[in-house]
């Protein structure tokens, strides 16, 4: 995560259970004093089932945020875009990834299921993202379109 220090990190924040290890440099924009990452929500019930590391930008979160509270009743603790992720996840499945507009990179652990999903969404190297599974590390950087 040191790798990253020059892009001004506002917040650094790391979380791990005996599966996997999240971490995340954020520079805070939108719900500076709420949003602390990683974030964990989930349904009633559950209410840690989700822990989720986001970077970016969803333009349309306010959007989703409005239909995630009218059509099913969405609770909302912070005014960020993070935590509609973890809404749209759980409302709309996988199927909520085509909803979300902007360039971001994120990653949410399910952590009944054991299992994680991401998504990378940039039109330049700006956001990276890494991973390392099974003593391996990856760095993932976007290209630009042509």
């Amino acid at each position: 995560m040191t790798l990253a220090d020059h892009r001004g990190p506002d917040e650094t924040g790391t979380w791990h259970n005996t599966d996997i290890v999240l971490g995340l440099n954020r520079l805070a924009v939108i719900d500076v004093e709420r949003s602390h990452q990683p974030l964990h929500r989930g349904p009633p019930g559950e209410p840690d089932r989700y822990t989720i590391v986001f970077n970016g930008a969803i333009c349309n979160h306010p959007e989703l945020r409005a239909e995630l509270t009218a059509r099913h009743g969405a609770r909302f603790a912070t005014a960020g875009a993070t935590e509609v992720i973890a809404a749209a996840h759980r409302f709309w499945g996988t199927d909520g990834l085509r909803r979300l507009r902007g360039m971001f990179a994120f990653l949410v652990w399910d952590a009944p299921a054991n299992g994680y999903w991401s998504r990378r969404a940039t039109r330049s190297a700006s956001s990276p993202s890494s991973w390392r599974a099974d003593r391996r590390a990856s760095r993932s950087r976007a290209r630009r379109s042509r």
